[in-house]
């Protein structure tokens, strides 16, 4: 009968009763391996039956220089160790388990009978030993013990793991974040070179068309002769569309500057009466040629602080966007009012309106709403965002409202001008 058997109490088979087995629910950790040394076949079987249920790998090793092949190929949550036998000292196997530096931390449980506990206790703890097992033993104390090292071991090694997969994606996320930033200075610089070319590129354009435009007035207004009538129609067509080219110039430049951060305004005493007036008088060939009505429904005290150029050019883009979806027989109405400390300026149509899902979207540069693509209105997307550029840069709001049918523009601007920052 071996020593384990003799201390169990009624035995069974090898030694054991089978209720043993079952008194404590077992801990599956498959990564979590147990090395059992001892030279006794039964004193190991007897082992392995005790931890069975526990369902964590076990390996055994029969003698010291077994075990240390054991511990240097694999590393293991703890190791059962048999202390003295006739073939083996388990205090050597112990020490070389404590030398390497892979396995110095391996929780060693000694196996013991009674007779020689309290010598060997003493050596084994000063050897590291975290706990001994003297017969009597108790099999749910065992497994108890085995499955709290168990589980330590697979918790340490998940935290390795863990550290192991935030090391891999601190290097990762250092690599991303150097690729992104070389891409964003390279973004940069494209964008620096973009705004340049837009900017070079409609400065001389602009030029040479201002001159055409220049001389196709001579020859309509005061030429070497009077021109025909064909001649006339002819001029006036030259005209209008290279207005139409300049203003699309002035947008591309307007935005250009907006998106290098050079687009300013120079801030002075403005009267919007006057500001209304001019608009009105610059679409009304426009306006009378649509067949629409404008209606200016202006309010008191008019006078504000801002940039009289490019409030007239932000309003301008405003009645001209109504016009162009106002069909015959309808209205423009600009309006103002004075709201808090705000003047409110508003441009409202009768025409075929702005669909919701499209109104967070109208201020977007090159944005076409669907009905201007239906319709195939001419434009090239950047009124609106230019007025949004405008009104911003006075310290204002733009906004839309439509449902159904008819659209309501509205500038917000603060009578004191943009707030200092």
């Amino acid at each position: 009968m071996s020593k384990l058997s003799r201390v169990i109490g009624t035995p069974g088979p090898i030694g054991f009763r089978i209720e043993d087995f079952v008194d404590i629910e077992p801990t599956i950790r498959p990564q979590s391996s147990v090395l059992i040394v001892d030279d006794d076949p039964a004193e190991r079987l007897a082992l392995r039956s005790i931890l069975a249920p526990l369902g964590h790998p076990i390996v055994e090793a029969a003698s010291g220089s077994e075990a240390r092949r054991c511990v240097t190929r694999q590393d293991f949550a703890v190791v059962l160790l048999d202390v003295r036998t006739p073939t083996m000292d388990g205090f050597e196997t112990a020490a070389f388990i404590r030398s390497r530096a892979e396995s110095k931390l391996t929780p060693i449980i000694f196996l013991t009978t009674i007779d020689r506990a309290e010598k060997e206790m003493t050596v084994g703890y000063g050897m590291g030993a975290v706990d001994f097992i003297v017969a009597p033993v108790v099999p749910a104390a065992l497994r108890g013990k085995v499955s709290l090292f168990a589980d330590l071991f697979a918790k340490s090694q998940e935290l390795v793991e863990h550290a192991r997969r935030l090391r891999i994606a601190a290097t990762r996320s250092a690599e991303a974040l150097g690729v992104q930033r070389e891409m964003l200075d390279r973004m940069e610089e494209l964008g620096r070179v973009k705004t340049d070319f837009v900017s070079k590129i409609s400065h001389e354009l602009r030029s040479p068309l201002t001159s055409v435009i220049g001389y196709v007035e001579l020859l309509t207004e005061a030429g070497p002769g009077e021109p025909t009538e064909e001649q006339s129609r002819m001029l006036a067509i030259i005209e209008r569309n290279s207005r139409r080219l300049l203003a699309l110039i002035e947008d591309l430049l307007t935005m250009s500057r907006a998106e290098a951060g050079i687009f300013t305004v120079i801030a002075a005493p403005v009267d919007l009466g006057e500001v209304v007036e001019r608009v009105r008088e610059t679409t009304a060939p426009v306006v009378a040629k649509a067949e629409l009505e404008l209606i200016v429904d202006l309010g008191a005290d008019l006078r504000l602080i801002g940039d009289q150029e490019q409030l007239e050019r932000a309003l301008l883009n405003l009645v001209s966007n109504s016009v162009k979806f106002t069909s015959p027989g309808g209205r423009v109405v600009i309006a103002t009012r004075i709201v808090g400390d705000e003047i409110a300026v508003s441009v409202r149509d009768t025409g075929s309106g702005v669909p919701l899902e499209e109104q967070e979207h109208l201020f977007t540069r090159f944005f076409r709403a669907t009905r201007s693509q239906e319709q195939e209105t001419p434009g090239t997307g950047l009124g609106l965002y230019i007025v949004k550029q405008i009104v911003e840069l006075h310290g204002g709001t733009v906004g839309v409202e439509s449902a159904g049918r008819g659209s309501t523009f509205t500038m917000r601007l603060p009578i004191g001008g943009r707030p200092a920052q």
